[in-house]
C-alpha cells in the first residue's frame, strides 16, 4: 500500500529528543500498541490516538505489539514510512530495528 500523507504528530510519547531515535511509530488509526524490551518491561502500552507518535529509543531487544497494524506506520530517520499491514491485524513481537523496515520488512 502507499505511505499515507502524514502530518507532524499532535503528540509524541518516548524517547526525548536530545536523544538518539531512527524510528518513529506513528497512528493513522485508533491503535493499540505495547512495546517491551528484552527483559520484558514496558516502554509502551496504551492506544494511540490518529497522529500521535512514539520515538523509539535507540536500543537492542525492543519487539513491537499491536491489535491493528494497519493504523501503524514506522518511519525510518524521518522518511515516509508503509502501513504495518492490514487494518485490524495483529502482530506480535515485531522487532523495533532500523534495518527491518528500511526494505518494506515489516510487511
Amino acid at each position: 500500500p502507499a505511505a499515507p500523507d502524514l502530518a507532524a504528530p499532535t503528540r509524541i510519547f518516548g524517547a526525548q529528543t536530545n536523544q538518539p531515535s531512527h524510528l518513529m511509530i506513528q497512528a493513522t488509526r485508533y491503535t493499540w500498541v505495547q512495546v517491551r524490551d528484552n527483559t520484558g518491561e514496558k516502554l509502551l502500552d496504551r492506544v494511540l490516538k490518529p497522529g500521535e507518535a512514539f520515538r523509539v529509543p535507540d536500543r537492542p531487544g525492543l519487539r513491537l505489539r499491536t491489535g491493528n497494524a494497519g493504523g501503524l506506520v514506522i518511519a525510518v530517520d524521518g522518511g515516509k514510512g508503509a502501513p504495518l499491514g492490514a487494518v485490524g491485524q495483529v502482530l506480535r513481537d515485531l522487532p523495533l530495528e532500523p534495518g527491518h523496515f528500511q526494505h518494506g520488512a515489516g510487511n
